[in-house]
Formats: structure tokens, sequence, C-alpha cells
């Protein structure tokens, strides 16, 4: 048949998760002008070096979560089974890559590079996987610090970043978009790399059967050499027409009989395969974008095997997607694990939660350093997730108690005021087999806001201990049950007992205020007899925000009149300002302390408006 007129056509199933993608990467970019974010783990090339890490030395490296493992998992799968579909669908410098040489195509100033310098350029991106990996492995962290291949972190190896280097990298990406064919997916990107390197499975499994079979026979073999060795497999296969290219089980297939030879297929690939001439694509680049598929106007003429729903490529990503956020949400891995123990002794192990700093992999290596400085302490493991860390220790030199003790925080959370006039407040004590997070005493809060309980706080006695203070009502059933009833906990309640000491809501009240006391503009200058007390009833205080600077930085400096003040809890709370007799009426400081924000200046001359938390009212 004589071909028609080639048609450009938009996968519109792969243009939406592309670009959704892409906002949801905007939208946090955005975000993190607003919010303390950290993008520790974007990329999945950081995901697979995370791998790398953990198997050479027991570490994850950056801030590596089951999600981000699984996700390596996954990619290696998808790969072997269904193709490049996270490098089609997914990737956002796939995304961009494509828009920009658009944008080359519609100028007419791409070209193709000729077959012996397109076979050199592609060996770049396993050189730059190898050193990816050698990095990662021996500084125990991401090679994306160094070189961020996601572009917007650029240090180009142990250069620190500047403008400069990062301008020049991103103008070769936008440029080499533009002049040549998905030029980072083909000569520049590791998980481009990854990906064709596991599409040649079999050899990967022949060559990890030999590492085993050498390792049994207690021949060590650094595990860099065999990612090198990877990595030359990869770049060899790639460049030769090879069998193993027909390993995938997922193909797009041309059926002949049903091919008006319109060449739509090859117009609308993306990677630039003459796919109207072949009978199953085993291209290298092929990803399985499934856009070639989408662009046939013959029914059946063009499958994925012979499955004719051209959505295919979609439905399988997105069951990915939700498979490994699911998966990644019941499994977590280790952040750091380390043990230098020997062995020799007897050992025993347990759970310590409620490390609230451990928020990236750095914190946890100093958790794990504040382990190694305790002595029987022989190993951890730390979970960033969930906060925790698994501890082994000797105990023959220390104990699971004084472990747990060297680590405990007491947190104290409020959750109503007491009438001052209750007499009888019942403390409760709850024993606990873990250390409790702020968060978790949050929780709490917010399960006992109903009942008459006043506030919660921790112990560490003869064990780890909660403190409830709440009235005589309430049974100890029913604090039992609503705590015990909190499942999102790294604890259990192992016994609750009534103290037989009560407190009375204006003990409460006293023991939990936060007091002030502070005199400023030379009052030691000012005679006794020239000073005046002015007290007001603190009508309105946020508890535990310690804000009084402000105040008396702004009526201070304002006020030279004003100096001196002090803040108690008497039978309420009381503010006794000092100021120089006769100098003002209670009425106007009263009005200057109850201003709705405060303007304060700082040591540096910066000046700063804030919000005023507290209202004053005459005795």
């Amino acid at each position: 048949m004589t071909r028609g007129p080639m048609t450009k056509k938009t996968n519109i199933a792969r243009s939406i998760l592309q670009y959704g993608v892409m906002a949801l990467l905007l939208l946090a970019v955005i975000r993190s002008f607003f919010i303390d974010l950290r993008f520790d783990s974007a990329a999945s090339s950081d995901e697979a070096h995370s791998f790398y890490t953990h198997l050479n030395n027991g570490n994850l490296a950056w801030s590596m979560t089951a999600v981000n493992l699984l996700l390596v998992v996954l990619l290696i799968v998808a790969i072997i089974f269904v193709g490049k579909l996270f490098c089609s669908y997914i990737c956002p410098l796939g995304t961009i890559s494509e828009f920009f040489g658009k944008i080359g195509q519609k100028l007419n100033v791409r070209f193709e590079a000729g077959k012996r310098t397109d076979k050199a350029l592609r060996s770049l991106k396993y050189i730059f996987l190898f050193l990816t990996a050698y990095i990662a492995l021996e500084a125990s962290t991401l090679f994306s610090v160094q070189v961020d291949h996601n572009i917007a972190g650029i240090r180009l190896f142990n250069v620190d970043f500047s403008y400069i280097t990062g301008g020049l990298v991103l103008g070769v990406f936008v440029a080499g978009s533009v002049f040549s064919r998905l030029f980072w997916c083909k000569y520049l990107c590791p998980v481009g790399a990854i990906s064709n390197i596991f599409r040649y499975f079999l050899l990967i499994v022949g060559l990890g059967a030999i590492y085993v079979i050498l390792y049994s026979f207690n021949i060590h073999i650094p595990i860099l050499l065999y990612i090198g060795l990877a990595c030359l497999i990869g770049f060899i296969v790639e460049i030769v027409v090879s069998p193993l290219q027909k390993v995938n089980m997922l193909k797009v297939t041309r059926h002949e009989l049903l091919c008006t030879e319109c060449g739509s297929c090859t117009q609308n690939c993306p990677q630039g395969i003459d796919v109207a001439n072949e009978t199953k694509v085993t291209h290298p680049d092929c990803n399985m974008c499934g856009d070639c598929v989408d662009a046939c106007p013959e029914t059946g003429a063009l499958t994925i095997n012979n499955i004719r729903i051209k959505w295919f490529p979609l439905i399988l990503v997105s069951l990915l997607i939700i498979l490994v956020t699911i998966a990644g949400h019941r499994v977590e891995v280790p952040a750091t694990e380390d043990y230098w123990g020997s062995g020799s002794h007897r050992e025993e192990a347990f759970f310590l939660s409620g490390l609230e700093q451990m928020g990236c992999v750095n914190m946890a290596r100093d958790y794990t350093q504040q382990f190694r400085d305790i002595d029987g302490v022989v190993g951890a493991a730390t979970y960033l997730r969930s906060q925790s860390a698994k501890v082994i220790y000797n105990p023959e030199v220390t104990s699971e108690k004084e472990i747990r003790e060297s680590f405990f925080i007491p947190i104290r959370t409020f959750i109503k005021e007491p009438p001052s006039h209750e007499d009888t407040i019942i403390v409760y004590k709850l024993g606990l087999d873990n250390n409790i997070s702020s968060g978790e005493m949050d929780d709490l809060r917010d399960l006992l806001q109903s009942k008459p309980v006043y506030q919660l706080e921790t112990q560490f006695s003869d064990e780890l201990e909660l403190l409830v203070f709440a009235g005589e009502t309430v049974a100890d059933t029913t604090i039992v049950n609503r705590i015990t009833d909190n499942r999102r906990t790294m604890y259990n309640v192992t016994g609750i007992e009534r103290s037989p000491l009560t407190i009375s809501g204006l003990e409460l009240n006293r023991r939990n205020f936060v007091e002030f006391r502070r005199f400023f503009n030379d009052a030691s200058q000012v005679p006794r007899s020239q000073i005046e007390v002015v007290s007001f009833e603190l009508a309105k205080y946020p508890r535990n925000r310690g804000q009084f600077h402000f105040l008396i930085n702004y009526v201070g400096r304002n006020n030279p009149n004003v100096i001196g003040l002090d803040v108690y809890y008497d039978t309420r709370p009381t503010a006794d300002f000092y100021i120089i007799k006769d100098s003002m009426s209670a009425e106007q400081l009263r009005d200057i302390a109850n201003a709705s924000e405060y303007e304060v200046e700082y040591t540096d001359g910066n000046r700063e408006v804030v919000e005023n938390q507290y209202r004053f009212r005459l005795y």
C-alpha cells in the first residue's frame, strides 16, 4: 500500500499524567517559599543511589524511606516486564525535554547525530551512572548533593554550587533538548542507563549469580566492580543489535495485514523510532509511551502485544503507582543501620520511639552517634517516618531503662485551665513502654478535650510515666480507654494508678504559669521613692509563648517612664508595671499595653511588627 499523509497527534492520556506530575512539582516548589520543605528524595536515581549505599555499608543515603526503596524495586520490575514507563509517564525531565524538542522542531533547527556519534554519546549516561554510584558509595550520601540530575541543585561534583555552574548545565540541558531529540534521555540520564541495563535482565541475573557464587566461596568482589560491569554490559548491548532486546514481555506490535502504512506511528514517536517499518519494536529507546498506538487510525493495526486498549500503558503505570504508595506506607526501612559490637557478649534489643528531632538522615546519624557514646550500646537502626530507633545493647553493661532515660525529654501539654476554686484535682500515673512524642500528646489532648482533664505531662522516675491531671468525676477506665483507643501511637499503657496526693486548681495554675521579671530603661538609677507599681490582671495570655520580651521592647522603647515588668500568678494571673511616679495614669498604661500590635526593634536595628498576645485589665 502507498503511505498516506502523516498526521501528528497528541496522546491526551499521557499528557495529562505528565503535566499533572509537573504541576505537583511546581506546587511543591511554590510551597517551599512559604513552608520549610525538604526535597530529599525526589528523583528515582537518588533512590537507586541510596540502595547502592545501603548495600555497601548499611546506610541509606539522605532520607531513604520505604516508598523510595519500593520505587527502586517498582522501577526495575516495570522495566523488566513492561518497559520504561517511568521515563515516558512520570519523569519531569523527559516531559521538559519533549517540550523543548517540539520548539526545536517548529523552528526547524533539530538534527540527528550520526550513527558513530550517537553510539559514542550513549556511553555518557553509563559513565555518569558509574560516577554517581561511586560517589554515593564512597561518601554514603547521594550524588545529587554534588550533581542533582533534576537540574535545580547542581554542584558539579565537588565544586560548590553557583548560579554560573547551575545556569551552564541548565543551558546545556535546554539547548540539547532543542537541537537534539531527547538529548538528556538518550545520552546523559542515569535513570535511562539503569532502565537499559535491566531491560537485559538475563545478563544482569547471570552476572549476579556469578557474584553470589564467588561470594559463597569467600571471594569478595567490591559491589562497585559489579556496578561497573553492569554499566559496561548495558552500554555494549545497547549499541549492538542483540536478540536479548526481545526479552521484554510487552512490545509495540504492528499487524501488517491491518496496517495502511500511513506513517502516523513513526511521525508521532517522540524517540524517532521508525515504527512503520518494524513488526515488533525492540529499539532500546522505546519507553512504552503508547503515542504510536494512540496515533494509529486503524483499529488493531498497532497494539501492545495483542492488547487493543490504547490507554493500557497509562492503566499499568497508575496501578503500579498505587501499589507502591500503599506498600510504602506499610513498610519502613532504616535510614541508618550500624553495628559496632564484637558479638562476644549477650545482646538484647528494644525499640525507642519519640525521637522528634530525627527529621532527616543527618539527624539520624546524630542519634546514632549518641547511641555510640553510651557504654554498652553496640548497634542501632534509625527510622525516619516513625522517628524511632532499634537499639542493641549489652545487658551486662547497661539497661533498657538507663538508655530510655538518657533520651527522655519531658513534655507538658495543656488541655484546659482548671477553675481556681476547684479543691481536688486527681493525678493519675500511667506507665508507658516507650517514649511519647509531642504529636502524640497533641492527639491525646484532642481525645480528652471533652472530659474534665486539665493537663498531661511526662516524667521519668523508676519508669516512663504519663501524668494526667483530672477532675474527680473522671473514672480510671475512662482515661485508659481514651488513651488506648488512640491507635496512632508507638507506645502502650502498661498500668495506671491514682496518686494519693491531690492538687487544687489554684496550685496547678500557679505551677504551670510562666513567670517573667525584667527591669529596663536604667531602672537602677531611679530612686525607690520615685517608683510606682500599677497592677493589672492578665485577662488573656497564651501559655508558654514567652512573648513578654516583645511587650517590654515596645512599651519600654516608646515610654521611657516605664522601667520594669513583673508577671506572676497570685490568686489570678497578674502583671505589675513599674513606672516613674505620676508620669502616666493606669488607664494610659493599659491602653499602651493593649495595643493590637507591637513594633519591636532588634539589636541589629531591624524592626518587626508582632501581634499582641496579651490583654490587660485593671484590678
